[in-house]
């Protein structure tokens, strides 16, 4: 019974998370358009006000004084917006969840250095102010054929609070070998939310080789913070093939200026009762940021 409730919920979100915000954008920016929003500048400086009219050129700003500014989008680092509830600290790792990442931009001139399971490295760097690339290799002790693999993303559509974004993972075990065949995942994804709180949706086709998957690995992430320094984060995916696996995350974000520390588990539902203790596997990762 609680198997079937929690894969319920899974299969809920995923399913009903693209259809909610489809809807959701014009109730959003009907709403943002009085909603107090900080303009970070690419020279440093800040401007509060209200967004009265936001094209892909330019953003117009009303400040508190009344007067209204008309500020270029590539003069703009990033708009944050603000809300009654408290000024939280900027979460300077955004730009992912757990693992996967959300379709915010990183940043040209921001980027980062991290590991997962202290057993996978990699980097990641804003190439544009909307596109960036990632890549890393794994250290797994005893394995003579490790994978490395890039990940590539674009941001195709980017608002204080909505963004989508295409990206791949493309990779190979063995790479100096190039005996196994190329594998990866193209995906799209969206996220609608401040930094602070926030939905990602995402779909992607598998691949390895001249072999593709019939059917996409669909996933519905969240993230809270809870305060300055804490953020609840969770990444959930439903991936088809023999026996369809729903895998659900839980975790927490440790924020830090520069360096922050990831600490939660991943767990595939369908194994719940079918082994001793619960069927989880922790996850643990550290990132250092860098940049503006």
């Amino acid at each position: 019974m609680l198997l079937h409730f929690l894969r319920c919920l899974v299969v809920l979100g995923v399913l009903a998370g693209p259809v909610f915000f489809a809807l959701a954008p014009a109730a959003w920016a009907q709403a943002s358009s009085a909603q107090s929003v900080v303009v970070v500048l690419v020279d440093g400086s800040e401007v509060t006000g209200t967004i009265e009219e936001e094209t892909d050129a330019v953003v117009v700003l009303r400040t508190a004084l009344g007067v209204r500014m008309e500020i270029p989008r590539d003069q703009i680092e990033r708009i944050t917006a603000t809300d009654a509830r408290s000024q939280l600290r900027a979460d300077p790792h955004a730009t992912r969840l757990l693992f996967t990442s959300t379709a915010r931009p990183i940043g040209k001139g921001n980027g980062y250095l991290a590991v997962y399971e202290l057993l996978f490295p990699f980097a990641a760097a804003g190439v544009g102010e909307r596109v960036s690339l990632a890549g890393g290799f794994s250290l797994i002790p005893g394995v003579s054929s490790q994978l490395v693999y890039i990940a590539p993303k674009v941001t195709v559509y980017n608002r204080p609070q909505s963004a989508v974004a295409l990206g791949a993972y493309v990779g190979r075990v063995g790479f100096l070998e190039g005996e196994s065949p190329v594998l990866g995942l193209l995906y799209g994804l969206g996220t609608w939310g401040s930094t602070e709180r926030a939905v990602t949706v995402g779909a992607g086709y598998a691949f390895a080789g001249e072999e593709r998957a019939d059917r996409p690995v669909l996933m519905v992430g969240g993230e809270y913070q809870l305060s300055n320094r804490l953020k609840l984060l969770s990444e959930n995916y439903i991936v088809p093939g023999i026996g369809e696996a729903t895998l659900g995350s839980l975790g927490l974000r440790f924020i830090g200026d520069t360096i922050s520390a990831d600490f939660g588990f991943f767990i595939v539902l369908e194994a719940i009762g079918e082994t001793d203790g619960l069927p989880a596997l922790p996850w643990l990762s550290f990132s250092y940021h860098f940049g503006r």
